[in-house]
Parts: structure tokens; sequence; C-alpha cells
């Protein structure tokens, strides 16, 4: 397997778990501020992990320096704010996880990696993580939008959900571990039944228990919420079984 020397720039959760899995199979070269931009000169390859904002102002200052074979980390915008010259590989790669300061240590083998970008930059990019056995995937740009949300929903949307059971549960004087106990068991219900291990008055069509619910909420704005989202998950799930 062929060994390159990668460039990180961007050195927070994502950037030290690239680091930490890459390391062992690459030559990795950190730039962790502009006054390290110098050292893209030794780099066959960068990887661009900071904020969405910042991409495509931190890829021109870098290319003005060395221009090599260039990967933003995005999981929402395109290779399209990459600009390096026809031919050159490009790509917007994304791993389908959560990364947070304890999970520096993610472990990166055999995950999905979501790629977007050039032919080149597909082909690098596969070469670069062939030592994980990834799961690679192409993505087309036009849907990296809908791509992100659909990751927003996975990786964010719970635990709103949570954050407010935690609240109701510690207003009852109860444990806020609960809420907690209650998603990992359903969680592991759906991974193994898929929606038939949907429990609950939705999947039942319980409507007067439905309303038990929304006539114990006091606040109008969790009240709206939690009536539109019942009216939602009530005609997606009837919607497919009929």
């Amino acid at each position: 397997m062929k060994r390159y020397n990668i460039a990180i720039t961007g050195y927070g959760n994502l950037g030290r778990t690239l680091f930490n899995n890459l390391s062992g199979h690459h030559d990795i070269t950190v730039i962790r501020s502009p006054s390290q931009y110098k050292r893209i000169r030794s780099a066959d390859i960068l990887f661009i992990c900071v904020p969405d904002a910042k991409i495509a102002s931190v890829h021109r200052a870098l290319k003005k320096i060395r221009n090599v074979p260039a990967f933003h980390f995005s999981g929402c915008l395109t290779s399209d704010i990459l600009k390096a010259g026809r031919g050159v590989p490009l790509g917007s790669i994304h791993f389908p996880l959560s990364f947070n300061v304890k999970n520096r240590m993610l472990d990166l083998r055999e995950r999905f990696i979501v790629f977007e970008g050039n032919d080149p930059g597909f082909e690098l990019a596969s070469s670069v993580f062939k030592p994980f056995k990834p799961k690679m995937r192409r993505m087309d740009r036009k849907k990296k939008p809908l791509y992100h949300l659909a990751c927003s929903l996975s990786a964010n949307l719970p635990f709103y959900y949570l954050a407010l059971s935690r609240k109701h549960f510690t207003e009852l004087g109860l444990p806020e571990r609960i809420s907690e106990d209650l998603f990992t068991s359903a969680l592991d219900n759906f991974r193994i039944l898929g929606k038939n291990g949907l429990t609950g008055p939705v999947i039942r069509g319980d409507a007067a228990v439905l309303k038990k619910h929304i006539d114990a909420i006091e606040d109008k704005g969790e009240k709206r919420m939690y009536r539109n989202a019942v009216r939602f998950f009530t005609e997606l799930l009837f919607k497919k079984r009929a």
C-alpha cells in the first residue's frame, strides 16, 4: 500500500481522529495556524478540517504555497469550493460518524466514507484509506444538502428530544438516566426489527394517550412541536403501511 505525506490543517476533534488513525500508515504533517502554512511544502495531499466557512479561504492561502490534491470534510459543502486546476484530485470526504472530545481515538476501520468530487479524487481518497477497508460511497454534489440533513436527523435531532425528556424526568424527581435507557433499548429494537420494533402511542394509533401527552405539556412551544411531530410521524408511518 502506498504511503503518502498528508498535511492536516485544523486540529480539532476530526483532525485529531484522522491523525491518530492515519499516522501508522502515512506520514502526517499537522498545520495548526497560518504561521505553519509553509509545512505544506512537503505534503502530497492536503486534508482541510476547518469549519465550513473557512474551507475556501484556507485552501486558497495554502494553494499559493503548494498546489496539491485537496480534500475537505464538510458534510454539506461540495468540492466545488476547492479550486486547484484541471485534473488535480479534489473532493469532499465525509464520515457519517459523531466526533467529539472524548472520541478522538475513534477507530475508522471498516466505516462508511461518503465521497463527492472528481474521479482522480475518488481514486486517491480510496488509496489513502485502503488500509482501513472502508465502505466507500460516492455522492452526487446536488444531493449533499439532503445527505447532510439525513446525517443531522440521525446524529443531532434525537438528542434534542433526549434533552427535553431528561428535563421532564428531573421535574418528576426521577433520574435523567431513564431517558438514556429508553433510548438505547429502543435503538436496539429498531436495529433488529426495523419499524416493527417501534412502540408507543403513535405506532399504535392511540389518540387518547396522545391527547393526554399534549394536555400535560405546559410550554406552548413544546406543545406545538410535539403536536406537529405526532402528526408528521403518524402520516409517515401509516402512509407506508397503506
